[in-house]
């Protein structure tokens, strides 16, 4: 929320956040993975301390929405995940097993374990969200900061 930018550093399937703050850096994330196991990657909600990760299991069938935000002690925690399920549970076993995702129109949005709307489910997203990477490579930033 003010002028001074976080520094993301990105490498392949990592990604690294820093924020300063009152003359001290803290660190958000440290080597958080992505790419893998249908975890999409973060982004993040410009000045506003709030960051998004877009994770798939099942093959896509089940979506979780974590919305995390900066606490004041400038850690990064987990304020809601919204569950997205593309199947039909209908024997409760949490999986979808065969049959259960024949359906391509049928969603059931979760949170806390509690059916919520569609449009429930959009409220907590709060904005339009950018992918969080780097801007440069690190020699442009080296040239930067001289």
């Amino acid at each position: 929320e003010d002028d001074v930018p976080e520094l993301v550093v990105s490498k392949p399937c990592i990604c690294y956040l820093y924020t300063f703050h009152e003359d001290k850096v803290s660190t958000l994330m440290d080597g958080w993975g992505f790419g893998a196991m249908g975890n999409l990657g973060y982004s993040y909600l410009p000045r506003a301390n709030r960051v998004h990760n877009h994770n798939y299991d099942f093959a896509g069938l089940l979506r979780y929405d974590t919305y995390m935000k900066i606490s004041p002690e400038k850690t990064l925690v987990e304020d809601v995940v919204v569950e997205s399920w593309l199947f039909k549970d209908s024997n409760g076993n949490g999986y979808p097993d065969t049959g259960e995702y024949d359906d391509s129109d049928y969603v059931r949005y979760v949170v806390n374990d509690v059916e919520i709307t569609q449009e429930e489910a959009e409220t907590y997203r709060n904005g339009d969200y950018t992918i969080l990477s780097g801007s440069m490579t690190l020699a442009e930033l080296r040239e930067a900061l001289a």
